[in-house]
């Protein structure tokens, strides 16, 4: 096919479903999906009810194992070593939760840890299940410190298993996963890698990975409608991994199967748990063809959204915020996510308390949110603000250098009102998002 031309015109063709005021520089949260898709989600929804008691209790298994096929042929594994879940999260609780662990052993994980996993390891060092070690992720740093530091890790504590990302959340780094995978097998140390930003933004092949656990969101990166992920589990820990929550398909760790049954271990187990809508399942094998005949393949999209992160940056901290730093590991491939320094400190008091930034950086981004049509992701990293891009095919340089702008009028408007000082740092109950990632070990 010839050069897909990329950027507004495209957006507005395939993602017209979002409002023409909303500037999406936040794709990495939740995702986007084609017009095309979500209609097609709708249609399957809408299929399903013509005989839902046909669809779930048999029409179902096909289309799952067609979606797990589909993803299969993506990130180079055998389809009946995957199962599809929810989310990355849920992927993630799935293995730690009913994994065998026993007393003593130990989870060596980033200090960059996504909180709904760091927090689901706390759960189990709570628990006594294991003890949990951080492995302090300091930048500036190199792919091979990074690796260095996990080495250093496993010598001194001898884990049972390490928790790493192939991109972190907040911030957005790249990690040398493939190395650390590597250097998991060499340890004989189990390797649970959170791909939360996975399939869909990054190449990955499992089979030259060789990990023992792999989770992935697919409504973030892959066109497909939230919430769908996939966990890969090696076969040698079928036995081992059980759905959440327990069903009607679970087996005891130590129940043996005949080799046929075995070998569909994990998709009887994780096919059908409860009643649920899976629509977006069933998208799976269309999301993947659009993006290789409408969007030139995979390469193609990488290709454009990683150039697109790297000149957004530049012109960020060159022209917009000259003399802010982008946050990265040295050496690190560019991905469609990136985080650049926000100049906070031109528009801070001086008698701001700064014990109430983390505060103050949610209700931003809800004014932000509110006042300004867009989203963006704050958190703060040893003591800096940084703000967390994504790009998309239907992103252009112009929208980072506008929501940028759009970021300064708020901060501007919120210091200078005073209304800093009405905020409390008292936790209250009923908001979704009441954390403002904070990295100071």
């Amino acid at each position: 096919m010839g050069k897909v031309e990329f950027g507004k015109e495209f957006g507005r063709k395939h993602f017209n479903t979002r409002s023409e005021d909303v500037i999406d520089v936040n794709n990495g949260s939740f995702g986007n999906v084609p017009d095309v898709i979500l209609q097609s989600y709708c249609d399957h929804t809408m299929e399903q009810n013509k005989f839902i008691e046909k669809y779930l209790r048999y029409d179902q298994r096909k289309e799952y194992i067609d979606a797990l096929k589909a993803i299969a042929s993506l990130v180079d594994c055998d389809f009946k070593s995957l199962a599809l879940v929810g989310n990355a999260t849920t992927a993630v609780n799935t293995v730690l939760r009913s994994f065998p662990f026993q007393k003593g052993d130990k989870i060596v994980y980033a200090s960059t840890t996504y909180g709904g996993c760091s927090k689901t390891i706390k759960f189990l060092e709570d628990k006594g299940l294991i003890e949990a070690i951080a492995v302090e992720i300091k930048l500036p740093a190199s792919e091979d410190d990074i690796v260095n530091y996990f080495a250093a890790a496993i010598e001194e504590h001898s884990p049972t298993m390490c928790f790493f990302d192939t991109v972190s959340s907040k911030p957005a780094l790249r990690f040398p996963f493939e190395r650390l995978t590597q250097l998991c097998r060499e340890e004989n140390v189990l390797s649970l890698i959170d791909g939360a930003h996975g399939i869909g933004l990054i190449d990955i092949s499992i089979d030259t990975l060789k990990p023992d656990f792999l989770v992935s969101n697919i409504h973030k990166w892959l066109y497909v409608p939230r919430g769908c992920a996939f966990l890969y589990v090696d076969p040698k820990h079928f036995s081992k991994v059980h759905t959440i929550p327990i069903s009607h398909s679970y087996l005891a760790d130590d129940q043996v199967l005949p080799d046929h049954l075995e070998e569909y271990r994990l998709i009887d187990r994780f096919q059908f748990v409860g009643t649920e809508n899976k629509a977006s399942i069933a998208t799976i094998p269309q999301a993947i063809k659009f993006r290789e005949e409408v969007c030139g393949g995979e390469k193609n999209i990488q290709d454009y959204c990683n150039k697109l992160s790297e000149d957004a940056a530049e012109e960020i901290t060159t022209k917009v915020w000259p003399g802010m730093k982008v946050l990265k590991v040295d050496g690190a491939p560019s991905t469609a996510l990136f985080n650049v320094q926000v100049p906070i400190e031109k528009y801070l008091p001086t008698d701001f308390n700064k014990s109430e930034l983390a505060d103050c950086l949610l209700y931003l981004e809800e004014q932000i949110c509110f006042n300004q049509s867009t989203f963006v992701p704050f958190s703060i990293y040893y003591n800096k603000v940084y703000a967390r891009f994504s790009c998309q095919v239907f992103n252009t340089v112009d929208d980072y250098v506008e929501v940028c702008s759009r970021i300064e009028a708020e901060m501007s408007k919120f210091f200078s009102s005073g209304k800093y000082k009405e905020l409390s740092s008292q936790k209250h109950s009923g908001a979704l998002f009441q954390l403002i990632e904070t990295l100071s070990l």
